[in-house]
């Protein structure tokens, strides 16, 4: 490390207390979008969209800057009132950006620790990202000195033990996955998850890994992604990360012992991969690249049992009808479940912080980058005396109103058809049976 950074780290360091920022990106927002654009070969609408879903953000975060009420609540204990929802920054925040929505994933974080509080250093690439290099020159005439410092290089071991938190949006992100029912709408659902996975929303960390589809649907699934992906055009510009060179690696050796079917789309370098086997490696891993893998599956039982031993998803979609969702969102553990739909925004900028609830948009807030500080002043309620504690302690407690545990559930309705219909077969049978029985009993005797 340079000594301008190892001045810059102790100016924030000392100036942990305090920060201050105001917005210059709106008086950029056509470079910014061109940076966008070239950086990952996208279309302007998409460049757009960032641009505008990054900037709804910022505004929020400036919208909700309430000096007064800050003022009041930092003086409450002083006048004799509880400051119980007090929250103070975490102190000196690093941001390590995901190349995925490069501008939203390096904006969204930083006005939300700024916003709490917090001093911040981004680490950004001033070599082969425009959007880096362009946020180079307009951050720093928009943010004090003291409170903001961009990083040249990845902050090693030295700085990062005297780090109060980083956001590494470039580690390893949990799995993602569709599924796919028999109940579900599967053009819409074909809509949908194709356009998941083309440029360049397949880069997302919430672009779906794997699809469970039921076995009855594969084949129109199937054809209907190759042909909604025939429709778009492969760039010219689009670069292969070493991620993705791996990642097609493993499809050709898996090719290659006939452990998946490869269906490549004419038009771009979408490929619909079918996994012949639940066991296969390519069913728990992360995908890198504009490819579909599906599973046949016989069933909703089924898919949930092939995901329930596994870790719990970054996201989970189904496209089901709403009861089976319910049953199917219950049993496969998921940080977040999005039913019927695959949302926009949600393809935009890194994965939600999965110790927090999910946020959807925007990715992070300033509760996420501040701790709780409760200050109290007023006393609690005294304590009963001795000879009421075992009384109050002892007291039953109040009818809770809930039903008795014998409605009927998802599977019981199927169950209770299947039992009616043997019965109307089985039940004649053996009434007939047994009255036949008696008669011949009857003629024996007599017989006798």
């Amino acid at each position: 490390m340079g000594s301008d950074f190892e001045t810059a780290f102790k100016t924030l360091r000392s100036s942990v207390a305090e920060g201050r920022a105001e917005n210059h990106l709106r008086e950029n927002a056509e470079l910014l979008c061109e940076a966008i654009a070239k950086d990952y070969a996208g279309s302007p609408i998409k460049a757009e969209t960032e641009f505008f879903l990054t900037m709804d953000a910022a505004r929020g975060a400036y919208e909700r800057l309430d000096f007064d009420k800050s003022l009041k609540e930092e003086y409450s204990v002083k006048f004799g009132k509880d400051n119980s929802e007090r929250r103070a920054a975490l102190g000196l925040v690093a941001i390590r950006p995901s190349t995925h929505s490069r501008f939203y994933s390096t904006v969204t974080p930083l006005v939300a620790a700024l916003e709490a509080g917090n001093c911040v250093i981004i680490e950004l690439d001033l070599i082969s990202s425009c959007v880096d290099s362009l946020l180079s020159e307009i951050l720093p005439r928009a943010l004090d000195r003291d409170t903001f410092h961009i990083s040249k290089v990845k902050l090693d071991s030295k700085w990062a033990d005297q780090l109060d938190l980083t956001i590494d949006q470039s580690a390893v992100q949990g799995r993602t996955i569709c599924i796919l029912d028999r109940t579900g709408d599967i053009e819409f659902a074909s809509q949908t998850i194709t356009a998941s996975k083309l440029p360049p929303e397949y880069t997302s960390p919430y672009s779906p890994d794997l699809v469970l589809v039921n076995e009855y649907l594969v084949s129109n699934f199937r054809t209907r992604c190759l042909e909604i992906a025939s429709k778009v055009q492969t760039s010219p510009k689009r670069v292969i990360s070493d991620g993705e060179k791996d990642f097609q690696k493993l499809l050709k050796e898996a090719e290659a012992k006939k452990a998946i079917i490869v269906h490549r789309s004419n038009t771009s370098d979408f490929s619909a991969v079918e996994l012949k086997k639940g066991s296969s490696k390519l069913a728990t891993i992360k995908v890198k690249g504009p490819y579909l893998l599906f599973l046949p599956t016989t069933g909703i039982v089924d898919s949930v049992n092939s995901q329930r031993s596994l870790p719990p998803l970054l996201a989970s979609y189904i496209f089901a009808s709403p009861a089976a969702s319910k049953f199917i969102a219950e049993q496969v553990p998921s940080h977040a479940t999005y039913i019927n739909q695959i949302p926009s925004q949600i393809l935009v900028g890194p994965a939600s912080l999965v110790n927090y609830p999910h946020a959807l948009h925007p990715r992070f807030t300033s509760n996420m980058l501040s701790t709780p500080r409760p200050q109290f002043i007023t006393p609690p309620t005294p304590l009963p005396t001795a000879s009421k504690l075992k009384e109050l302690a002892l007291k039953p407690l109040k009818p809770t109103g809930q039903r008795p545990g014998h409605a009927i559930g998802f599977f019981e309705p199927g169950i209770l058809l299947g039992l009616g219909s043997t019965a109307i077969v089985v039940l004649p049978f053996l009434v007939w049976s047994l009255v036949s029985a008696v008669n011949y009993g009857m003629r024996y005797l007599r017989q006798t």
